[in-house]
């Protein structure tokens, strides 16, 4: 059989829409998953890594250990104090052992002691998945969901995964893999004893290093030549940064850059400095004096940024973000900080803290005036919202407008071209977006804007606990301003977040609130009448729907809101469908695809009106239009990458070859859905594999 002719079963027809994912014979795939993807996701490779053989040794022992050993997954720990060089040490392994793991590495920051908020375990876990192929629009998982489908991407694959800066136990329970074939090393700052006595994790204990193994990295930053030269005043440097990884490299490149600095003064500037320690809760060394010397020679410009960024509230920034906190272009103060170690280059050209660096910049952040640092604050807020609007509106934002003021002098918004590029900005800010919305420090009137602005992009990716938060945040924002319409929209959408978790009652509950608020607004009575017909469906009172979409219909027809009325008699007809009235329906479905083609501005309203129509029709026994329906609509889902509901339309083509007989085509159309359900790790997946079963 041709592969056309096998596509053709599916679709049970010779000519038409053909769907791009049939395969009756062999594998099934679906069209748009690439080959097998393979991450390397390792940070840059660590310059002047010196000694700590016996951890390395540590390392190889363990996985080769597991390697023999049934064990169901292989575990260490990497512990000890913050600037100690658990990260290197990993990074470095894991360097010079990734033949040992050829389907790739995986890596995240879970930022357990950072000043901005840790990482959820979940937020790992959508990275992991995207990164395995997994695809960016993938419908809502919970955790157990999300972990499990990690799990089943992971079987068979020999993957290393480096869970960095781990607050503890329960932050990465969810992100262990379930098979052996994967090693699996964890850094934090604390004993991880959960993983030591549940999973069998293997700890490794990182202490200061040794005097020589400490001479040998501040050579290699500062030259050989000077430490052989005073080798007593090394030893006293090295003693001043309490042979401490992290204070020595940046010690070291502050050296490279005087090399006419004898290595004896310098050891007795830092002796004479009287500044405050950095508390980091684990050691009493006044490693500020290490990072003094640094930040003294910096630049003005570079200095003021260093401190203003400490308090940018996301785990990391943008060079573009960077910019409208300083209000000029800050490339090469940029690489002025990263040069001296005192900011950290992350993946994608992205910047970031040690935590320890960022405490010392904050620390000196009130050298500023607080007029200057509030002015370098509202610019980055500027920053961040209005490039989330511009980002928001290429992604084809179906909600209102607002009015949004000039920013502030200075600031620098990204220019967003197109969804592409939207859709990476989003992944890029996400964690800065929503902790600067959930933080009512910030400017209420930023707050709000910013919630309404992240719907689309949190909806369409199943944020779900994101969604709620920001909705939640975003109403206790507009609730601050005396703008009823603000108010009004921001119960609307966080009935709209909660109805994503089934929490009905309480969107319920905010729906009401809208509409009295929305009491002079025809448009927003339309829309949110048709919310509440939404959540009737949901809980089973079509006639109560009825009501409410009817409602909405005659608000959205005399405030002429075309693509509500669309969306209404759409919805009408659905109504209609669940209680059995699939002739009554027919009609309204008919004059809802006329509008919303005439519309051309919501391929999601068009297709869900399709599959309804298709409905509509098989429950008039009109299979052929019913088919028919059902693949304009699955060409649109394809076409926009909606998997989740590629996979209904191909259970209802299923259906109407169930109704004609054709069982082939019905046995070829579910086992793609079944394949686009594994994929995503789908909760339907065991019902519908059941039924293919009773197929066979």
């Amino acid at each position: 059989m041709s592969r056309d002719e096998s596509r053709n079963i599916v679709t049970g027809t010779t000519t038409g829409h053909v769907l791009q994912t049939a395969e009756v014979h062999g594998d099934v795939h679906l069209h748009t998953a690439s080959p097998r993807t393979v991450p390397r996701q390792l940070p840059g490779t660590v310059r002047h890594f010196v000694g700590r053989q016996k951890q390395l040794a540590a390392l190889t022992e363990y996985f080769d250990q597991a390697v023999a050993s049934p064990e169901p997954v292989a575990i260490s720990t990497v512990e000890g104090m913050a600037g100690i060089g658990k990260s290197a040490l990993t990074i470095y392994w894991a360097r010079q052992n990734t033949d040992r793991f050829p389907d790739g590495q995986l890596y995240v920051n879970l930022r357990g002691f950072s000043p901005t908020a840790a990482m959820q375990p979940g937020e790992a876990l959508w990275g992991f998945l995207h990164a395995l192929g997994a695809p960016h629009d993938t419908p809502f998982l919970d955790l157990d969901a999300q972990a499990a489908l990690y799990r089943s991407m992971l079987a068979g694959r020999r993957m290393l995964i480096v869970l960095d800066n781990a607050r503890d136990s329960d932050q990465v329970r969810h992100l262990l893999p379930g098979s052996g074939a994967c090693y699996v090393i964890i850094t934090s700052r604390q004993r991880l004893i959960g993983l030591v006595a549940q999973a069998g994790a293997r700890p490794i204990k990182m202490d200061s290093l040794q005097i020589d193994e400490c001479a040998t990295l501040l050579g290699a930053l500062a030259g050989t030549d000077r430490v052989i030269a005073e080798p007593g005043a090394a030893e006293g440097l090295v003693e001043l940064c309490a042979r401490m990884p992290l204070a020595l490299t940046i010690l070291g490149a502050r050296l490279a850059d005087r090399p006419d600095l004898p290595l004896h003064t310098l050891a007795q500037r830092l002796r004479d400095a009287r500044l405050d320690t950095i508390d980091s809760g684990e050691t009493d060394v006044n490693i500020s004096t290490v990072f003094s010397w640094s930040y003294q020679a910096l630049s003005p410009a570079a200095a003021a940024l260093f401190r203003l960024l400490s308090l940018h509230p996301g785990p990391d920034f943008s060079a573009a973000a960077a910019t409208s906190i300083a209000a000029e272009k800050a490339d090469r103060m940029l690489d002025e900080l990263t040069h001296v170690h005192l900011l950290e280059n992350r993946p994608d050209g992205r910047y970031g803290f040690h935590d320890l660096t960022r405490l010392y910049a904050r620390h000196h952040a009130h050298e500023h005036p607080k007029a200057d640092r509030d002015a370098a604050m509202l610019r980055m807020l500027d920053h961040y919202l209005h490039t989330c609007v511009a980002a928001d509106g290429q992604l084809g934002s179906p909600w209102e407008p607002f009015t949004l003021e000039p920013p502030q002098p200075g600031t620098r918004p990204e220019t967003i071209p197109d969804a592409e590029q939207a859709a990476a900005w989003f992944a890029a800010e996400h964690a800065t977006l929503v902790t600067i919305v959930e933080d009512p420090a910030w400017p209420s009137g930023h707050t709000w804007r910013l919630a309404r602005s992240l719907v689309t992009h949190l909806d369409r990716h199943g944020h779900w606990r994101d969604f709620v938060s920001t909705q939640r945040a975003g109403l206790a924002a507009a609730q601050q301003v005396a703008d009823t319409n603000s108010q009004a929209n921001a119960h609307r959408l966080l009935a709209r977040a909660l109805s994503r978790r089934n929490q009905l009652d309480e969107a319920r509950d905010h729906l009401s609130r809208a509409l009295e608020l929305f009491e002079d607004d025809i448009t927003g009575q339309a829309h949110t009448n048709y919310a509440l017909g939404y959540l009737d469906v949901c809980a089973g009172d079509t006639s109560r729907a009825l009501d409410h979409t009817t409602r909405a219909l005659t608000l959205a027809r005399a405030g002429g809101a075309k693509v509500w009325e669309a969306k209404a008699l759409n919805n009408i007809g659905w109504c209609l469908i669940e209680a059995g009235r699939h002739a009554e329906a027919l009609p309204y479905s008919r004059q809802a695809l006329a509008l919303f083609r005439s519309l051309r501005t919501d391929p999601d309203g068009l297709a869900h009106t399709l599959g309804c129509l298709g409905s509509a029709y098989l429950g008039a026994d009109d299979p052929e239009r019913a088919l028919a329906c059902y693949l304009d609509a699955l060409h649109i889902r394809e076409k926009h990458r909606n998997y989740y509901t590629q996979a209904t339309t191909l259970r209802h083509v299923a259906a109407v070859h169930r109704r004609t007989g054709n069982r082939e085509a019905e046995q070829a159309a579910l086992r793609q859905a079944l394949v686009i359900l594994e994929q995503l790790g789908h909760t339907e997946d065991p019902a519908l594999r059941a039924q293919l079963e009773r197929l066979i």
